[in-house]
């Protein structure tokens, strides 16, 4: 029950990537930019599936009425939120030369809501409830 906490904590941290001044060139949107965010996106997608299954054997449920059907199974539970990832992604590839500042919008908006799942589970998990 105490691993979710230092794993959530050592995925955040490899997830951080350092800025180099390359990196501040290229066009809002872009391919260059998207990436490190498509990367997390995936990294909070396996915290929140690992964070989820921890909290389920610690005899907590699923709040997410959504999800609950399917958290039986862990090959489910990640099938499920790894499409959500991967057509997060998809259809963001897809969207970047017509809408590049709405992309780079909702690929950060992805991001943070990711964050804030895998820290509410991970609190959860600590606390008990």
């Amino acid at each position: 029950m105490r691993q979710a906490i230092p794993l959530t904590i050592v995925i955040c941290l490899l997830m951080a990537a350092p800025v180099h001044a390359a990196d501040t060139t290229p066009a809002v949107g872009g391919t260059h930019a998207l990436v490190p965010l498509y990367v997390s996106l995936g990294g909070l997608t396996l915290a929140d599936w690992h964070t989820t299954r921890v909290a389920l054997r610690a005899g907590l449920h699923e709040a997410n009425p959504l999800v609950a059907p399917v958290v039986g199974s862990a090959a489910a539970l990640l099938l499920l939120k790894g499409s959500a990832a991967a057509t997060s992604i998809i259809l963001s590839s897809r969207m970047r030369a017509q809408h590049p500042k709405l992309v780079l919008a909702s690929m950060i908006a992805a991001n943070v809501v990711g964050t804030f799942v895998v820290v509410h589970n991970a609190a959860a998990i600590h606390s008990g409830r």
